[in-house]
């Protein structure tokens, strides 16, 4: 089977959406023949350290550039997915010069796949894999008010703005003629309406790749719970200050920064609670996980969250979790082998919401779980992925 991948944002040793997009490189390439992997210019260094390391891959990368204006579009969702449109017009070219030169039997749209945006995938006259796609989350409407007003202007213009962009003719046409569309949640499945009733639903976070940091049957003494990811009002940190004013037996170490911590800082001294509140800011990957494989438990409470890269390493390393039971976070929660080390808080009122993540932090906090390895199976994922590939180019 040789693939060609649309794969903008892709590199070893990250996390995030490039850690995303090189484990969904791993995944097909463990099955394929060969990978023909379209990169964006971030991380093209750390990729060809990689090739240099690796001579013997099947998999080839070819970068398509962005255009000088691409620094600035960066720092903000919208210019970064109009930036994203621009690249990949150019990587169609790419693709087709590619096309006319050697054969290839499908074509993957693998990252940045958001049910709202076309992809040339499906205009190059071979059958197609367009995902794991999301976008399909949305924000409690109860939760909503814990977002902050900046928060909450910017809940609005992505509906709105996602609104337009489901409508546009090549977006419905990527609906149509996608061979084959896998998509990270059932939300977003619900988003396709019935081009979506086929959709398989895989979430790209169960193809990251984490080797345990502790032996199954050992007990992780009392510590910090972690808060990992970035601050920003989709992730609910809110949530996690608030209810931690309602555990007093529990401290938390917010992992990460961004927008909110200023908020999210004063908050925390309001609320009594900043002697057990710390923040590190942003660390190396490696520093993260071994926190992870060190806490008593891992907090997630994104209101938008349509997968969660930093979930699933919790689960991979065999961390209990505390999880907002709401869009791909909830899903992939579920998906573990130990019901006993995860603690899904429903969505309700806000006052329940923060009143049952209190209860679960002090459970977790005062009675550490003994690990029992691995609570998500990579290996099931891999096994649905290439029945999926195999089910194209038959």
């Amino acid at each position: 089977m040789r693939v060609l991948q649309f794969n903008y944002t892709c590199e070893p040793g990250r996390g995030s959406e490039p850690g995303a997009g090189w484990g969904l490189l791993e995944a097909v390439a463990s099955f394929a023949d060969s990978v023909v992997a379209l990169v964006g210019p971030e991380g093209i260094e750390t990729i060809r350290r990689w090739e240099r390391d690796h001579p013997d891959a099947n998999v080839e990368f070819v970068e398509v550039p962005e255009p000088r204006w691409s620094a600035p579009a960066k720092k903000h969702r919208i210019p970064h997915f109009l930036l994203y449109l621009w690249w990949l017009r150019t990587a169609r070219a790419v693709a087709e010069d590619l096309i006319s030169e050697r054969p290839f039997d499908v074509v993957h749209h693998a990252t940045f796949s958001t049910y709202w945006l076309p992809t040339p995938a499906v205009r190059l006259g071979l059958p197609s894999v367009w995902g794991p796609v999301g976008g399909g989350v949305r924000t409690p409407p109860s939760l909503r008010g814990l977002l902050g007003r900046e928060g909450r202007l910017g809940d609005v213009l992505d509906t709105v703005g996602v609104a337009a962009m489901e409508r546009l003719p090549a977006t419905r046409r990527t609906w149509e003629e996608a061979t084959v569309t896998i998509v990270q949640n059932e939300e977003t499945r619900r988003r396709l309406g019935p081009a979506g009733s086929d959709a398989v639903v895989l979430n790209h976070a169960l193809f990251h790749r984490v080797e345990p940091l502790t032996e199954a049957g050992e007990v992780v003494p009392e510590g910090p719970l972690l808060w990992v990811g970035a601050l920003e009002s989709r992730k609910g940190p809110e949530l996690v200050v608030r209810a931690l004013a309602r555990a007093d037996e529990v401290t938390v170490e917010i992992v990460g920064d961004g927008p909110e911590r200023r908020r999210i800082e004063e908050l925390a001294t309001e609320l009594g609670v900043a002697d057990r509140l710390s923040f590190t800011g942003w660390i190396s990957r490696s520093d993260v996980l071994e926190r992870l494989a060190r806490t008593p438990a891992a907090i997630y409470t994104g209101v938008r969250e349509e997968g969660g890269l930093a979930l699933a390493e919790s689960l991979f390393l065999g961390v209990p979790v505390i999880v907002l039971d709401h869009g791909g976070a909830g899903a992939i929660a579920r998906a573990a082998s130990d019901p006993e080390m995860v603690s899904l808080v429903a969505v309700d009122t806000p006052d329940a919401v923060i009143g049952d993540l209190a209860t679960a932090m002090t459970d977790h906090a005062t009675r550490p779980r003994r690990r029992s390895g691995p609570l998500l199976s990579r290996g099931d994922a891999l096994a649905e992925l290439e029945t999926v590939f195999a089910r194209v180019v038959r």
